[in-house]
Parts: C-alpha cells; structure tokens; sequence
C-alpha cells in the first residue's frame, strides 16, 4: 500500500508516541522550516499542524515533523469526548 503525502489541508495525526501531542488530529496548515527552537537542521520536512481540538491548556497549533504525522483516517474522533459518548 503507498503511503499518502502530506500536504497542505490534509487531515492528519501525530504517532510519534514521545510527543506531547500524541494522538491528536488536525490540518497542515503549511510547510515550516523547522521546529521551534531545533538546533538540528536536517533535511525531513516540517509542517504546521492546527489541532481539531482544545486540550487544557496545550497549544492549538505546533510544528510537527513529517516522521511524526499519518494522514488520519476518515471518521477519527476530531473531538475525543465524542468518542467517550460512542461508548
């Protein structure tokens, strides 16, 4: 199976499992040089991510490398308290 590219509007969701952001979803909102404060300027793409969704506090919108990000499938949980009421 290819995999997808990411690209600008894409859904998507963070499965580096070491990331604050685990598990969240949004949209790349566009390309970034590279990470907030990252010393290391290595040749993988960064993307800026918009989150689908507030979480206490967290940042609403990050830059993310692109190891770091799936394309989300259709139908994930944009809200993760409907997925508590699937239940």
């Amino acid at each position: 199976m290819k995999v997808k590219e990411v690209k600008i509007g894409n859904r998507v969701k963070v499965i580096e499992s070491k990331s604050l952001f685990f598990g969240r979803t949004g949209l790349i909102s566009g390309p970034a040089a590279h990470a907030k404060g990252s010393r290391n300027r290595s040749k993988e793409a960064f993307w800026q991510v918009v989150f689908d969704w507030p979480l206490g506090g967290m940042a609403g919108r990050t830059v993310i490398k692109q190891s770091s990000l799936e394309i989300a499938e259709l139908g994930e949980s944009r809200d993760p308290r409907l997925e508590i009421q699937r239940k």
